[in-house]
């Protein structure tokens, strides 16, 4: 099951709310070149978030994890499978 987007962002307002925000920004009203430039760091790491939300993706179509959506505990459950052996990761 791939990663569901609203939880994804929810965890991102629980974690970074200043990536969240900027991501909402440019998401709803747009922004200029020189307020991006402002804060460059939150913009770092609102492209490293989707870059990762996008290989997660990936790795979970070719089989190498398993992704469970855990809407009780606002979480999203990374189960990675390989040579029988089994690691979970969690996100929160």
């Amino acid at each position: 099951m791939p990663i569901d987007q609203d939880l994804a962002i929810e965890t991102l307002k629980r974690k970074h709310p200043d990536v969240y925000q900027l991501y909402i920004r440019l998401r709803d009203e747009g922004m200029t070149y020189h307020e991006i430039e402002q804060d460059v760091n939150a913009l770092q790491k609102l492209n490293l978030f989707l870059i990762t939300w996008n290989v997660l993706d990936d790795m979970e179509q070719k089989g190498r994890i398993a992704i469970y959506n855990d809407y009780k505990n606002k979480r999203i459950v990374l189960k990675k499978l390989y040579d029988s052996k089994i690691s979970y990761g969690v996100i929160e």
